[in-house]
């Protein structure tokens, strides 16, 4: 590609970035409308960046993976915005099953288990479950599928996995209880003194 062409790909991805991380803050400052704007945006750009590339063949296999990782990650952000803040669960699966169909891992498997037991499909989420293989990315989601399913011993195992191996600050660690102090996934934890025993471990 030429210097002018790789300058206007580099361009594009950068907004991307932007828009990603514009969006992150906005979840984080609790103006979760306005990140769904910026994270819809990005997960456009990506799409759009994508497709120029296959269109004009300026796209290694590596590239063109790199940017469905990222795309999927930002349809990621938007299923939770839309469920935990904005209290829209079928929005949440909508987003979700469209980063699903981009990426199969452990991570995204965990979070498929969770909406199939979000929807009352027990069985499929166990089942997803009995094939995972359990590590630090995944326990949170774990954590919130194992309480939709009732197994509140397994579900506050793995939050405290979470918090103990995952949020390495105070600011980080009081971050995600407040968190968890909201995610409909985990209401049949609250109010349960082991929740708040876990929530304030250090």
């Amino acid at each position: 590609a030429s210097g002018h062409h790789r300058e206007m790909l580099w361009g594009l991805e950068l907004e991307a970035e932007v828009d990603l991380v514009e969006g992150a803050i906005l979840t984080d400052a609790g103006e979760p409308q306005q990140a769904e704007r910026f994270l819809e945006r990005a997960v456009e750009r990506l799409e759009g960046l994508e497709k120029l590339l296959v269109e004009r063949s300026a796209g290694t296999p590596r590239m063109l993976r790199g940017l469905r990782d990222r795309r999927c990650d930002a349809l990621v952000s938007l299923a939770v915005n839309a469920n935990v803040v904005l209290g829209q669960p079928e929005r949440a699966l909508a987003y979700f099953e469209r980063a699903h169909a981009l990426r199969q891992d452990d991570f995204t498997n965990v979070l498929l288990a969770c909406y199939r037991a979000r929807s009352g499909r027990a069985a499929e989420a166990r089942q997803i479950l009995d094939a995972l293989r359990p590590s630090p990315a995944t326990y949170y989601n774990l954590a919130c599928t194992w309480a939709l399913l009732g197994d509140r011993e397994r579900a506050l195992h793995f939050l405290e996995r979470d918090l103990a191996e995952n949020h390495g600050g105070p600011a980080a660690r009081n971050r995600q209880r407040d968190w968890a102090r909201r995610d409909p996934d985990l209401a049949s934890l609250w109010g349960a003194v082991r929740f708040e025993e876990v929530l304030l471990t250090e």
